[in-house]
């Protein structure tokens, strides 16, 4: 016990050194958050860190990603990458795009990857909506389920349309940073104008569609797995492979 006790304090230390380095970072307020760091070895600290500013998460990028989702250096460097490789391969992301969802949406690296795709396949052919405002908006901060119960209310109550092949609506669609990613009660007021009883409704319908749909299930396929890597099909029901003009 005393020798797991010792590793411990080493691994805190190691941790302290690293973090009273960045001075903006709260030391005890983040491993209270994350005492799961308290187990990441010094060296291997290092590693996911340098991996990190790879991505290009640099000085104060880094630190902001770390204070807010410190969970991402306690996974390994090959998870990290992995997930960068699918938003550049699967979902057309550039490198500094990629760079901004990790800066901004760090969560993202623990998503299943077949609803993580599926989710920008609903945006890019449902919604109309192009990578950049994807990210710029926060998507990927959304879970699938709650991206398709706004889009679906406000298409429903004739407040969006999908666009035409030459991205044309008959309508002003609402900004994707206008109702996504923003507390509940602004999207009802500001842009559904509706209350949350009517919402709360359209929601159970909309999970009760969800299941009669029959979609594939959702695998949680492993990314470093390269023949589901490759898979083409799951979660994608209805959309085509399409590359950013």
């Amino acid at each position: 016990m005393q020798k797991v006790g010792a590793n411990m304090d080493i691994q805190s230390s190691a941790w302290s050194c690293w973090l009273w380095a960045q001075s903006s970072l709260p030391v005890l307020k983040i491993l209270g958050k994350c005492p799961e760091l308290y187990q990441v070895k010094g060296a291997l600290l290092q590693q996911r860190v340098d991996n990190l500013r790879k991505l290009g998460l640099v000085e104060g990028s880094l630190q902001r990603v770390v204070r807010h989702y410190p969970q991402l250096l306690t996974l390994p460097v090959k998870r990290v990458n992995g997930v960068s490789r699918f938003l550049r391969e699967k979902c057309h992301l550039t490198a500094q795009q990629v760079t901004d969802v990790l800066r901004d949406s760090a969560a993202v690296v623990l998503e299943d990857m077949d609803k993580l795709e599926y989710k920008f396949q609903y945006a890019y052919f449902r919604m109309g909506l192009g990578q950049a405002e994807m990210v710029k908006s926060g998507l990927f901060r959304v879970s699938l389920e709650e991206v398709r119960c706004r889009h679906g209310f406000l298409e429903r109550r004739g407040l969006y349309q999908t666009p035409d092949k030459k991205g044309q609506t008959r309508i002003v669609n609402p900004k994707l940073k206008d109702f996504l990613a923003v507390p509940e009660d602004t999207f009802l007021n500001k842009v559904a104008m509706a209350t949350g009883e009517e919402f709360e409704v359209f929601r159970k319908l909309m999970d009760r569609e969800i299941q009669e749909e029959e979609e594939p299930e959702f695998s949680g396929s492993d990314i470093d797995d390269e023949e589901g890597y490759e898979s083409e099909d799951k979660g994608s029901a209805g959309y085509r492979k399409r590359r950013k003009k």
